[in-house]
């Protein structure tokens, strides 16, 4: 059995695989590194910012099948939410929920290390 290429097709469901394994991974390595408050950081953050860009990504795809008059429109409105509830996620896991704020901004940027990670990915696989 081969394993699957990672294509034009399935490029944002494998960046999604890549976060969350690499989410699984940054947590773990955090307990035994550092702590468990730490930890419990960077899995929140991961969890925030992965639901973010399927969030994002849903919202687009809703924004592009809507007629032109109707979609600016629609897509500010659904930017502002998302970023108003993410703002507010993150108010409640900083001021109530006390978590580590390194810790989430480790996990916030989970996003930012897989794309870094799958664009080498790309390089390497596609002979540049």
């Amino acid at each position: 059995m081969t394993p699957a290429r990672i294509t034009d097709e399935n490029l944002l469901t494998a960046l999604v695989a890549i976060c969350a394994a690499l989410a699984l991974l940054l947590t773990i390595v955090s307990w035994m590194l550092v702590s468990g408050h730490f930890a419990v950081g960077v899995f929140a953050g991961c969890c925030v910012a992965i639901t973010n860009f399927v969030w994002l990504r849903s919202a687009l795809v809703k924004v592009l099948q809507m007629p032109i008059e109707k979609a600016s429109g629609a897509a500010n409105l659904r930017y502002l939410l998302r970023l108003a509830a993410t703002g507010f996620v993150l108010w409640l896991l900083i001021d109530k929920a006390g978590l580590n704020i390194f810790g989430l901004l480790l996990g916030l940027s989970v996003l930012v290390i897989g794309i870094m990670l799958l664009t080498v990915y790309r390089l390497l696989h596609s002979g540049g």
